[in-house]
């Protein structure tokens, strides 16, 4: 009895080790083999953006492919830069002064749903849960970026936004001009002294010749054009300083439906209505 139970514990120790040795030849196996898909796998996969297989990439890549103009391919590029190395839908910070207009879309709303309008106001930036779509452009506003820009229009526009594009917004670096320096006006030389008057002639008598009363002239009338009103100060001018480039600025876009009309001042005194981070 003693012996069949000896002969049991060395065959079930024999059978564990073989199964350990198995296991551990199949994790070996294993490894190689994931360590071959990975070193399979194109290096390009490791270090892409999220959105360079998105609709809006591709176009720009071919747009990229079929312009010649230099600054519009320099535009382009940045673009494509951008793109690239984003990690997070579009978003845009306003940075500037004035509230902005955006076209967006909630992330689990499919893609053929138009994009809403809202207002954003200065100092704060688009929710990361919203696709932003398009950024509104009232006529009266400018665009600027490096060395390009969009002049202002006679009807409201859109501005397009790529997805996986972080723009920001900021009012215009104006340039201070320096006063000007005026010379000193040259001093008038001394007036020399008048002549001594001649002795009078024997026989004649010179005396002071008499006052004259003055001359009083009546002011003139006040003209028309000095008792006109003054005229209203026209409103200033507007610009959005970019961080990059748009893709296209147009007066419809897809996905963004018809466009309000407003100007900038309106679009000022409405309420901030955009989803904010």
């Amino acid at each position: 009895m003693t012996s069949l139970l000896h002969r049991l514990r060395s065959g079930l120790r024999a059978a564990l080790q073989v199964g350990l040795r198995r296991a551990a030849a199949l994790v070996a196996v294993l490894g190689l083999a994931v360590a071959g898909l990975a070193a399979a796998a194109p290096a390009q996969a490791s270090s892409a953006g999220r959105y360079l297989s998105s609709d809006s990439y591709q176009e720009l890549a071919s747009a990229i492919k079929t312009t010649t103009d230099k600054e519009r391919l320099a535009d382009l590029q940045a673009l494509e830069q951008a793109v690239a190395s984003s990690s997070d839908r579009a978003q845009v910070s306003n940075k500037s002064s004035h509230s902005v207009g955006v076209f967006a879309r909630y992330k689990k709303l499919p893609a053929t749903q138009p994009a809403s309008f809202y207002v954003l106001g200065p100092g704060h930036k688009t929710d990361d849960d919203f696709e932003l779509v398009g950024v509104y452009v009232p006529a009266d506003v400018s665009l600027g970026w490096g060395s390009g820009g969009v002049k202002a229009g006679s009807s409201p526009r859109v501005a397009r936004i790529l997805e996986g594009q972080q723009l920001k917004i900021s009012d215009p670096v104006l340039e201070v001009s320096q006063p000007e320096v005026t010379a000193p006006a040259a001093t008038a030389a001394a007036t020399p002294a008048a002549p001594a008057a001649a002795p009078a002639k024997p026989g004649l008598s010179f005396g002071a010749p008499a006052a004259k009363a003055p001359t009083i002239t009546p002011a003139p009338a006040p003209t028309a054009a000095a008792t006109k009103a003054p005229e209203a100060k026209a409103a200033e001018a507007v610009s959005y300083e970019l961080s990059l480039p748009v893709f296209a600025v147009t007066a419809k876009a897809n996905g963004i439906p018809e466009l309000p009309v407003l100007t900038q001042s309106q679009l000022d005194l409405e309420p901030e209505t955009a989803p904010v981070d």
